[in-house]
């Protein structure tokens, strides 16, 4: 029956990149309902093709909340939920498992169920790096394959650099009420964005670093840093776009495994809904509401509002 329909059960790694690009741009266009309705459509046609599954999830995720905060928003949420459970019971792929994992406590924690959440990741302290990476480099090598170890260890360079970055980020948001804790661990986080080049590299790490330094010393009572870091913030996201993961010169041969990533060097969230997040991120947070009346502060908003296109 599928060789007369002509009907194929898996879809390929690109076509599921086209096909998450296509109703990313739909979601944010505002044709919420008619994309949803494609995701379950897709699901019902592919239900077997555990990646697709798992990349419909996290499409869901990332533009849930353009359903506002009502049911549909939490009907999404809790189908997303559904596809990861799918993928770990029906998926034998031990990083798809995983990712699923992660994903379906994300979406725990996004439903307000953060018991669920905690019980899902209870364990991710436990094991210790296996340094698989140092095996596998050092394989290739024993058979000849320099630049195929080269290449290994420069992707768990990468890696380790930017979960390094991301990890740290939140952790400064929660010792924002330790001043020596905080400024200790902002003096870390910029000497490793100065020695890694992340303001070339990542550029939107690099300003998510400047953005909790902004946010953190707010919360410690120091105005003058944390427009002088709100204001670097601004500066940095005008260097975040076209957003996809790139290398430099010394991370030279990381392409292959962009290339590689189930959304390719792509963003996972539309890059408009970005754009507006970034801008968001200091002209709505209530926070900084107090900071309004500063013209400084006003320009650094009006700023990233020309820079990003979002008025």
């Amino acid at each position: 029956m599928d060789a007369l329909l002509d009907y194929k059960p898996q879809m390929t790694r690109e076509e599921i990149r086209r096909l998450y690009a296509q109703l990313s741009e739909k979601f944010c266009r505002g044709a919420f309902e008619e994309a949803w309705a494609q995701c379950r459509e897709t699901v019902r046609n592919y239900y077997s093709c555990f990646p697709l599954l798992l990349q419909m999830a996290g499409l869901l995720l990332n533009h849930s909340a353009l359903a506002g905060n009502g049911k549909l928003a939490r009907q999404v949420q809790e189908y997303a939920a559904e596809l990861c459970v799918r993928v770990k019971e029906g998926s034998g792929d031990v990083t798809l498992l995983r990712a699923a994992n992660s994903l379906e406590a994300a979406a725990s924690l996004m439903l307000g169920r953060p018991e669920e959440a905690t019980a899902l990741l209870k364990d991710v302290n436990r094991m210790p790096g296996l340094g698989e990476e140092s095996i596998y480099a050092a394989a290739m090598q024993s058979q000849g394959d320099l630049s195929g170890a080269k290449e290994v260890l420069q992707v768990c360079l990468y890696r380790h650099v930017t979960e390094l970055l991301s990890n740290l980020s939140s952790y400064l948001t929660l010792v924002s009420d330790e001043p020596e804790g905080f400024e200790e661990g902002m003096r870390r986080a910029e000497g490793i964005c100065s020695l890694f080049r992340v303001e070339e590299l990542h550029p939107y790490l690099a300003a998510q670093v400047a953005y909790v330094g902004g946010y953190g010393w707010y919360q410690l009572g120091e105005r003058e840093k944390t427009i002088r870091y709100l204001q670097e913030y601004a500066r940095l996201c005008g260097l975040i776009f076209p957003a996809a993961l790139r290398g430099d010169a010394f991370f030279d041969r990381i392409d292959p495994w962009i290339s590689g990533l189930e959304l390719g060097a792509s963003a996972p969230r539309n890059e408009k809904l970005i754009r507006r997040g970034l801008v968001e991120a200091v002209r709505e947070n209530p926070l900084f509401a107090p900071l309004k009346e500063d013209p400084r502060f006003r320009r650094l908003v009006e700023h990233l509002e020309q820079e990003l296109g979002d008025r």
